[in-house]
């Protein structure tokens, strides 16, 4: 299925990346806040393109994102083109856990994001209202007449970044995270103390994604079990 998309949104508009010289391509215009250069890494200011922050091009070398900066598709039955990518990563009792997410651009609804961990994936989206977070016991949150349980804390890296942002973007940088689970959906809080952001994610397979955004060949399969997918046996009765 087509969409299409306003005539402002099919604009572009770029500038010649401060560091190397490449040309860097504005998709989502006055919405980006922030902009790696795909070529050398280096951060910019959309705003004023003479200012540039460098992050490691080692890093850089070794990154491939699944899903190609550019690449447009139509993703639950919303258009979506993704104009961003970071390396995200966690340290939990000496080992680390990399993840991908994705920034994608919908035309009509704004922002909305996918992360990917070892052929599990996130369809994401910023929500606005306050959940409730309890703790007697364990904690849990409620949110639109659910219950989420608490599934991890911990403190989140961001290693590499690449594209558009619609925040300010710093390598590295980190924040505290707290998942809380109730499949398939996470409820996710990032932030610190006294100021924090909340997002909704629905598990989805990698066979969406590649018929979303017409990708090749066929989605790696997802290893073990993550956070919130759901139970192939919720269907059935039994303990």
């Amino acid at each position: 299925q087509d969409f299409d998309e306003p005539a402002a949104v099919k604009q572009t508009r770029g500038f010649n990346c401060k560091n190397c010289g490449a040309a860097v391509e504005l998709r989502a215009l006055h919405h980006t806040r922030s902009v790696a250069c795909t070529s050398c890494g280096a951060i910019l200011d959309p705003n004023d393109p003479t200012l540039a922050i460098l992050q490691k091009s080692a890093s850089l070398e070794r990154i491939a994102p699944t899903i190609p900066l550019g690449s447009r598709g139509v993703l639950r039955g919303r258009p979506a083109q993704v104009i961003g990518f970071q390396q995200r990563s966690i340290r939990v009792e000496g080992t680390t856990y990399p993840w991908n997410e994705y920034v994608l651009f919908d035309p009509y609804q704004g922002f909305r994001y996918l992360s990917e961990y070892l052929g599990h994936w996130s369809d994401i989206r910023a929500i606005h209202a306050l959940p409730v977070v309890s703790s007697k016991t364990r904690p849990v949150a409620r949110y639109a007449d659910r219950t989420f349980r608490h599934f991890q804390s911990a403190t989140a890296s961001t290693n590499v970044v690449l594209g558009e942002f619609p925040w300010r973007v710093e390598v590295p940088d980190k924040v505290e995270v707290a998942d809380f689970v109730a499949p398939p959906y996470m409820l996710s809080r990032e932030g610190t103390a006294n100021e924090a952001t909340w997002s909704l994610g629905e598990y989805i397979t990698g066979e969406e994604i590649w018929k979303a955004f017409a990708l090749p060949g066929e989605p790696r399969d997802p290893v073990g079990v993550f956070a919130h997918q759901p139970s192939p046996y919720a269907a059935r009765t039994g303990s």
